[in-house]
């Protein structure tokens, strides 16, 4: 599992993997109340920009697979990143970098509050 901290209200994690880099920045709460606002924190020159549908797509089922597996119900309020990356119509490292926000929370390795 990669690090994960804390920003203010923000649930903080970073992904590289080589070609790509996410940091991922997760304002969560205890229930689902609506889609979670998407902004983008710097957009890659290279790989442009993921649409918003995209990565609040990866990180609601980050979240939710996260939540099936610890029996939590964390869902986020509102999700800014920076990605660079080629893999802009799935963000799959949006996805696991969520995944490991809530297993972080749920395993006590970060507060929750």
């Amino acid at each position: 599992m990669d690090s994960v901290g804390r920003n203010g209200h923000y649930f903080v994690t970073r992904i590289t993997t080589g070609p790509q880099d996410l940091l991922l920045l997760l304002d969560l709460a205890d229930e689902r109340i609506a889609d979670p606002f998407v902004s983008a924190i710097e957009v890659c020159p290279v790989y442009g920009r993921p649409t918003d549908e995209a990565m609040r797509a990866a990180v609601l089922a980050g979240t939710d697979r996260a939540n099936g597996e610890c029996g939590t119900s964390l869902h986020p309020l509102e999700v800014r990143f920076s990605y660079s990356g080629y893999d802009r119509e799935r963000c799959s490292l949006a996805g696991a970098a969520a995944y490991n926000i809530v297993r972080a929370i749920a395993a006590g390795k970060v507060a929750a509050e």
